[in-house]
C-alpha cells in the first residue's frame, strides 16, 4: 500500500542518520494527458502537505501502454496458467476479470 510506505519512508527521517534525507513519491499516470497528470500531482502534493508531509517531492510518471505491456502479458500469461490448472483438476474458475 502506498500510504504504508510514505509512513514507513517517513519514520525512517526521524532518525538521526536519515534525518537529511528527502522523501519521493512516484506515481503512475495512464491514458491521461500531461495536463491531468500534473493536475493529479498537485493534488497528491496538497494532500501530503495536509497530512504535514511538508518537504515531499511528488513525480508524475506517465505510462502509455508500450511502457506497461511487458508486465500485463506476464500477469496475463499466468492468470491463464492458473485457470489452466483449476480446469484440469475440475475446479470452477474464478469469473474473469474485465478489461475495460
Amino acid at each position: 500500500d502506498g500510504g504504508f510506505l510514505i509512513l514507513l519512508s517517513w519514520l525512517l527521517t526521524q532518525h538521526r542518520n536519515w534525518r537529511q534525507s528527502q522523501i519521493r513519491v512516484f506515481t503512475l499516470a495512464e491514458n491521461v494527458s500531461e495536463d491531468r497528470a500534473k493536475a493529479a500531482g498537485d493534488v497528491l502534493s496538497r494532500t501530503l502537505r495536509e497530512r504535514r508531509l511538508f518537504d515531499v517531492d511528488v513525480e508524475v510518471i506517465l505510462a502509455d501502454d508500450a511502457m506497461i505491456e511487458p508486465y500485463t502479458y506476464d500477469w496475463t500469461l499466468r492468470v491463464e496458467g492458473r485457470h489452466h490448472f483449476l480446469s484440469s483438476r475440475g475446479q470452477k474458475t474464478a469469473e474473469a476479470i474485465p478489461w475495460e
